[in-house]
C-alpha cells in the first residue's frame, strides 16, 4: 500500500480513538489528559514502527531553538503543571520565556542543564519516540503532524476551539486567565490571539472534512471498478 493511503488510514484511526475519548470524557477537565495519553501513546508507538523500517536517522540539534506550535490541550496540560510550582520557580521560568522572546533563537525556556523541565507534559513537537533521538527526524515530523491534525479534527468536530498556537504566548494566555480549562471547555477559543497558522481555520476545516470522507470515496471505486460490476 503506498506511503499515502498509510498515512490517511493512521490519521482516521487516531482520529476515531480522540473521537471516543472526547466522548468519554466530555465537558469535563480531565479531558485535555486524556486527550493527550492517547496521543502520546499512539504517537510514541507509530514512530517506533516508521523508525523500525528506517536507517541512519538523522536528528535534529536545534530543535529546542525553534519556535513550538501546540494545540489548545497541550498548552492547557502544561499550563496547568505551571500553575501546581512555587511561585519562585514559575517566576523564573516566566523571566525565561521572557529572555528567550527577547533574544531570537534562543533555546527554549523549559530546557535548563540540558533536560526538559516540563518532561511529563511537553508537547508532541518535543517528543521523540522511545527515547531514541528521532525528534527532528521526516518520520518524527510526519506522526507527530498526522497526531495532531487528527486531534485538531477531532476537537472541530466536537465543537472545541482546535487550532494550533505559539507555545509561549499561549501559556502566557493561560497563566493570566482566571480559568482556561473552563473557558476551553465551554467552548471559547481562549489562545485565538496566540493562534498559529498559514491557512484560513475554514479552508484546514474544510481539508478535514475531505480527509474523513475519502476513505469510503476511494472503496466505493474499488468495488465499482471490481469484474462483474461493469453498469
Amino acid at each position: 500500500m503506498h506511503a499515502e493511503d498509510d498515512n490517511l488510514r493512521f490519521l482516521n484511526a487516531q482520529r476515531a480513538r480522540f473521537d471516543a475519548v472526547i466522548a468519554e470524557h466530555e465537558g469535563q477537565d480531565s479531558l485535555p489528559q486524556a486527550l493527550l495519553d492517547n496521543a502520546v501513546e499512539h504517537f510514541e508507538r507509530a514512530l517506533c514502527e516508521r523508525l523500525a523500517a528506517e536507517t541512519g536517522h538523522a536528528t535534529a540539534t536545534s530543535c529546542c531553538r525553534s519556535a513550538l506550535r501546540a494545540t489548545p490541550p497541550e498548552v492547557l496540560s502544561i499550563a496547568h503543571h505551571l500553575r501546581s510550582l512555587d511561585v519562585a520557580q514559575r517566576d523564573a521560568l516566566l523571566r525565561r520565556m521572557d529572555a528567550r522572546e527577547a533574544e531570537r533563537g534562543a533555546s527554549c525556556a523549559f530546557a535548563i542543564a540540558g533536560a526538559c523541565s516540563i518532561e511529563g507534559v511537553k508537547p508532541l513537537t518535543c517528543r521523540s519516540g522511545c527515547r531514541c533521538g528521532a525528534t527532528g527526524t521526516l518520520a518524527h515530523q510526519v506522526v507527530r503532524s498526522l497526531v495532531q491534525d487528527a486531534l485538531q479534527a477531532a476537537l472541530r468536530d466536537a465543537g472545541y476551539a482546535w487550532m494550533r498556537c505559539e507555545l509561549d504566548p499561549a501559556l502566557r494566555i493561560a497563566l493570566v486567565h482566571p480559568d482556561p480549562l473552563a473557558a476551553w471547555l465551554d467552548g471559547e477559543d481562549v489562545f485565538a490571539d496566540a493562534s498559529s497558522t498559514d491557512l484560513p481555520p475554514a479552508e484546514i476545516g474544510q481539508t478535514f472534512d475531505w480527509l474523513r470522507r475519502r476513505p469510503r470515496t476511494a472503496r466505493r471505486e474499488t468495488v465499482d471498478a471490481e469484474p462483474g460490476n461493469e453498469a
